[in-house]
């Protein structure tokens, strides 16, 4: 066991002659620390891509998983270690491997915003919807996050843009509710349906009004969102933002209402 826990020492810490040094027939390279951490866990975590595939070369098994369920390549994936990330892809680790949390590594490199091995992942073949145990896609986590060239990238590889999560909340109100503006554009233009409701009935221009997130807000006005539509309570986008204080954007609001109003009248033939 000494031996095996000198691995787990050099794979963390990055010492490549200990590590070949200790490397022998009869060592057991998937000995795991009492976090279910194993070498090769321990590696791809800190990014050691040559440690990586002195583990790899020698035998150590790709899918090994922690006490949370995270494998080597999710850990490289969520850290942004691109070089180690592939390496593992090219080693053949399981893509839909998936921690208690029903995460998989593409949908740990969208929170963490990576384009490159979100890249790299899709290119394998990554299924683009497999959904966290809360219901929520890699385009849901790169939205909330506002990751917009992660975005872009799964939607060029066609992610459905209205997979609703468990509440049903979209990809689209997931972005507006954070206030990222270029992520709510993105998924605009892409054709994201502008009106889907949660389950409590609210739309991305309900959730972005309650926050007050002005720009977001006229963003998907102009895009033609429903301002009279009314959650399950009654409330309309208008009395969400009246209610918790953002005055600018009732205004905003109630100048739209106008507007539509005008252009109803405009529009009715003339007697």
């Amino acid at each position: 066991m000494q031996e095996e826990l000198k691995i787990l020492s050099a794979a963390a810490s990055g010492s490549i002659s200990l590590l070949e040094s200790l490397i022998t027939p009869a060592i057991t390279l998937d000995f795991t620390d009492g976090d279910g951490l194993s070498a090769l866990i321990h590696a791809a975590a800190n990014g050691y891509t040559t440690i990586t595939a002195i583990l790899i070369n020698a035998g150590a098994k790709l899918d090994l998983q922690d006490k949370y369920g995270r494998s080597a390549l999710m850990f490289a994936a969520s850290r942004n270690h691109s070089e180690t990330a592939l390496l593992l892809i090219n080693a053949g680790a399981n893509l839909e491997l998936t921690s208690k949390l029903g995460e998989t590594a593409l949908i740990r490199a969208a929170s963490y915003g990576n384009s490159e091995i979100t890249k790299y992942l899709l290119n394998a073949g990554a299924k683009l919807e497999l959904q966290n145990e809360f219901g929520w896609s890699a385009l849901m986590r790169a939205a909330y996050s506002g990751h917009t060239d992660v975005v872009s990238v799964l939607i060029g590889a066609k992610a459905k843009l209205d997979l609703q999560d468990e509440d049903n909340w979209s990809a689209l109100m997931w972005a507006a509710s954070n206030g990222h503006t270029n992520t709510v554009a993105i998924l605009i233009r892409a054709g994201a349906q502008l009106d889907l409701q949660n389950i409590h009935g609210a739309t991305a221009l309900m959730i972005s009004s309650y926050y007050g997130h002005i720009s977001t807000a006229s963003l998907l006005i102009e895009a033609g969102a429903n301002i009279h539509l009314q959650e399950k309570a009654g409330a309309t986008a208008l009395i969400w933002a009246s209610a918790n204080g953002h005055l600018s954007l009732a205004e905003r609001l109630m100048a739209a209402e106008e507007q539509l109003d005008k252009n109803h009248f405009d529009a009715e033939p003339k007697k």
